[in-house]
């Protein structure tokens, strides 16, 4: 296949994952949160497995040299870049407030909770990579986690099963995405702050089906500008500005 044709196929596949997701949050918040417990879960148990399974297969050498810059440079400004990157969004698990139980109680301790839980496992798996492949290799990988599954279970199928974990990763976060994309706009539209459509909920779901499935289109033709335009989305936006 030439690479139209495969760019088709992921716009396609792309699309199609958008609006089940979509449909699923249409069916209400529970059924949204049962997909993002089940794609968190899958994500944080290979990831916690490559961390503490990875200990036992450091080696000393790896350490060194602690650093590839000329001397000794901590890198702050760098690490807090992709720190706060990797964080971002905290804030919006105070969107879907209206579908939580308890939220004044919930939220915080959920927040708290999973932070500290993330913070951990990739704390450790982090740990784990710098002493199972050496800096230089890290330097140069595009998939540290997959290069640390190889050296775990040998081979390359350690690395497919990673990609696929990624994949898995990717999901739950579109569907967390699109769980939010219809709330962002009802507060607003609750206001007067924003058209009133956006307002409307499903009488017996409660769920924000005109924002979601306005917001899912508008995600589509995005989609679809993108095939046609030959650079990538940041070079699309720059050409429509």
């Amino acid at each position: 296949w030439g690479d139209a044709s495969k760019n088709w196929i992921a716009v396609v596949v792309a699309i199609g994952l958008i609006w089940l997701l979509t449909l699923v949050n249409i069916l209400g918040a529970r059924e949204a949160g049962a997909v993002q417990v089940v794609t968190t879960i899958l994500k944080f148990v290979p990831l916690l497995l490559i961390g503490v399974v990875g200990l036992f297969f450091m080696d000393s050498s790896n350490f060194e040299p602690f650093t590839l810059s000329s001397g000794f440079d901590w890198g702050i400004s760098s690490a807090a870049l992709l720190t706060l990157w990797a964080f971002i969004g905290l804030e919006s698990a105070t969107v879907p407030a209206e579908e939580v139980k308890d939220p004044e109680r919930t939220i915080p301790r959920a927040t708290v909770i999973g932070t500290a839980a993330a913070s951990i496992v990739y704390l450790v798996a982090t740990l784990a990579l710098f002493g199972m492949v050496s800096t230089a290799a890290l330097a140069e990988s595009t998939s540290p986690f997959a290069d640390g599954a190889n050296v775990i279970f040998g081979g390359t199928w350690g690395g497919k099963a990673i990609a696929i974990v990624a994949m898995v990763s990717i999901f739950g976060v579109l569907n967390g995405w699109i769980l939010l994309q219809g709330r962002a706009a009802l507060a607003p539209a609750r206001d007067g702050l924003f058209p009133k459509p956006f307002a409307r909920v499903d009488s017996m779901r409660g769920t924000p089906v005109f924002g979601l499935v306005v917001s899912s289109v508008l995600i589509t033709g995005l989609l679809l500008l993108n095939l046609q335009s030959s650079g990538s989305i940041v070079e699309m936006f720059t050409d429509i500005i």
